[in-house]
């Protein structure tokens, strides 16, 4: 089911901008149209306790309410992705929690090619210790994990 969801969202050029930036999300790879909000009615149970990453987007801002309310359907709320996005562990999520949140307008898997900045390896180094380092073959990059 969750490929369902999935199946709407459509991969844009980097440049690229959907007819509202309230319903995009930025990430290195490129731009995620989600103007096709998802209907937690049918899709709430499939999503909760699910092992693996989710991006939540909101129809707005974060808040403090929406916050809390996110925390109380169980959802733990991760890094931020422009516009309006964060990554999410739903594990632990109540469906019919989830399901009431009127301010979710988007929720999909994290996909693993939205996780590779698309210049690694592309980038012009101008440093000199990544200089050095690229006379002897070698690349510098950062990872960043998840807690767990």
């Amino acid at each position: 089911m969750i490929i369902l969801v999935a199946v709407g969202v459509a991969f844009a050029g980097v440049n690229a901008k959907a007819e509202s930036d309230t319903h995009v999300l930025r990430f290195k790879q490129g731009v995620v149209d989600t103007r096709a909000p998802i209907d937690l009615s049918s899709q709430a149970s499939e999503f909760a306790g699910k092992a693996g990453r989710f991006v939540i987007q909101l129809d707005g801002p974060m808040n403090r309410e929406r916050r809390a309310a996110l925390l109380d359907a169980g959802i733990s709320i991760g890094g931020y992705i422009p516009e309006n996005g964060f990554i999410a562990d739903l594990r632990q999520s109540d469906p019919q929690r989830l399901e009431a949140l009127e301010f979710v307008h988007w929720i999909g898997p994290y996909l693993p090619e939205w996780k590779v900045d698309r210049e690694l390896g592309a980038a012009r180094l101008t440093s000199a210790d990544r200089l050095l380092l690229d006379a002897q073959g070698l690349y510098r990059v950062e990872i960043i994990l998840f807690d767990d």
